[in-house]
């Protein structure tokens, strides 16, 4: 963009699009060649756009519906480092918008600080209960 904020959009998968690319984690599927769609295929199935700001920060997700129409926004705002300057940076408001219902929340945050550390059963997902 003119403004200097990159942009990465990713198509929900169509009717042609490759299995490997459906069940592949969005991250790998980007890193596969088959796995690229044309901008129209945006326009065509929905998706969602992420916008970067110049210094790498995530400032703005969009989903979208078919026609590129809005679905709901995403602002990530008044990024601050974490616990002095040389913290991780954080956005302290959030604000998510939903065009078509005419809402919006707002979330602003004085203060953040992380747990210095957390257990790995936090991240563990439960086991498929069997019928």
């Amino acid at each position: 963009e003119a403004s200097g904020r990159v942009a990465i959009a990713c198509a929900w998968p169509g009717g042609n699009a490759p299995d490997t690319c459906v069940l592949l984690d969005p991250l790998v599927a980007g890193a596969g060649s088959d796995c690229h769609s044309a901008e129209s295929a945006l326009y065509g199935t929905g998706g969602e756009v992420y916008f970067f700001a110049g210094e790498g920060e995530l400032v703005e997700v969009r989903g979208l519906e078919r026609g590129g129409v809005i679905r709901y926004r995403v602002r990530f705002e008044e990024y601050a480092a974490i616990d002095g300057d040389a913290g991780p940076r954080f956005p302290r408001r959030v604000t998510f918008e939903s065009p078509g219902s005419a809402s919006q929340a707002r979330f602003d945050w004085k203060r953040v600080r992380f747990a210095s550390e957390m257990a790995d059963g936090v991240f563990q997902l439960p086991e498929p209960r069997r019928s």
